[in-house]
């Protein structure tokens, strides 16, 4: 069959969309860069041209989440209220939904294949772009006294474990049958953690 020629649009974000779909259909290890540039409709040389490899590409998709990511955060930030704790708040909820809205790009934002420091460094300025903002809010916000113990960037770590590990552990059905189920428990977790990072006591029932 004969291949249609490519004449539109940008291609590395047409190769990194098809790559995300079939990700998202196959994981992470179900496809090459030869058939995504076969499904875009374009040559492998083509593609290559873009991205020297399959990790490339990888990594270029991993970027997009990121980007995807701060993104969402974002827009729930700006309908909340301008104090610690809402802000908080919304931004774990925003990020555990992004994990449960895209699983797939998520193994791929978080996967070891791209854990090697400073070979994709546009990526890692993503990561630290829509991380960061858990910290860029607790230096902001945070009382003094729970900066005097700990600095902004170890409780904006901690509370990424936290977020990330509930994430991955959420997609348990059977600790978990339902979203609104798991939706519960994390705020159920959330209000002692914030109370007991930012030095308040969790209130006795």
């Amino acid at each position: 069959m004969r291949r249609k020629p490519y004449h539109h649009g940008n291609l590395p974000v047409a190769l990194v969309a098809v790559a995300k779909r079939l990700i998202a259909e196959r994981g992470i290890d179900g496809f090459t860069l030869r058939e995504v540039a076969r499904r875009v409709g374009v040559t492998h040389v083509a593609a290559y041209r873009h991205y020297t490899d399959r990790r490339a590409l990888l990594a270029a998709v991993a970027e997009h989440g990121f980007h995807q990511l701060r993104r969402r955060i974002e827009a729930t930030r700006r309908k909340t209220l301008a104090s610690l704790e809402p802000q908080l708040r919304a931004i774990l909820r925003a990020y555990l939904r992004f994990c449960w809205d895209e699983p797939a790009l998520t193994a791929v934002m978080f996967g070891p294949r791209l854990s090697r420091r400073g070979e994709f460094p546009e990526l890692e300025a993503a990561v630290t772009s829509s991380l960061g903002i858990i910290v860029e809010t607790i230096a902001a916000l945070a009382p003094a006294q729970a900066l005097r113990r700990r600095s902004a960037r170890d409780l904006g770590l901690a509370l990424w474990t936290f977020v990330h590990g509930f994430a991955t552990l959420s997609h348990d059905k059977t600790a978990y049958p339902s979203a609104r189920r798991a939706a519960r428990a994390f705020d159920d977790m959330l209000t002692p953690t914030l109370l007991g990072m930012f030095g308040r006591r969790t209130p006795r029932r």
